[in-house]
């Protein structure tokens, strides 16, 4: 009985083997040499849930995949910086402009602009003033 149980358990973590090296080689020849398991199968979730307009937030994502939202987080902003996610601003930028007229919506953007150039100049002044605290 024992033997068995390990010439199962050995067939089992064979094949188990043999499926992330099939999965390697078939992500690497279509180009995505730069993608894990791991990260291809957050994509394939994501959109996943996105086609069938699901729930979409992290929780439920990282439920679907069985890792943790923390791991999510991270694999997302991985995939993100390598150009393969972005991240569910769209909602909230419709949201915003589905309640704002054309003329508030121009006086927003150029509120919006004037604060993105205090930051960039105190940005820039600290950059050259290290010892200034700001």
């Amino acid at each position: 009985m024992k033997h068995d149980e390990s010439a199962l358990n050995h067939f089992l973590v064979d094949v188990f083997n043999e499926i992330l090296k099939t999965e390697e080689l078939c992500i690497s020849n279509y180009g995505y040499k730069d993608l894990s398991i791991r990260e291809l199968h957050v994509i394939e979730a994501v959109c996943i849930a996105e086609e069938k307009n699901s729930d979409n937030r992290a929780t439920k994502i990282a439920a679907a995949l069985n890792i943790t939202a923390g791991t999510l987080t991270t694999t997302v902003s991985i995939l993100e910086r390598k150009g393969y996610l972005a991240r569910f601003h769209k909602e909230m930028v419709d949201d915003i402009l589905e309640n704002l007229t054309g003329e508030e919506t121009e006086v927003f953007i150029r509120a919006l602009g004037g604060i993105s150039s205090f930051f960039r100049k105190k940005y820039k002044k600290g950059m050259n003033h290290s010892e200034e605290v700001l």
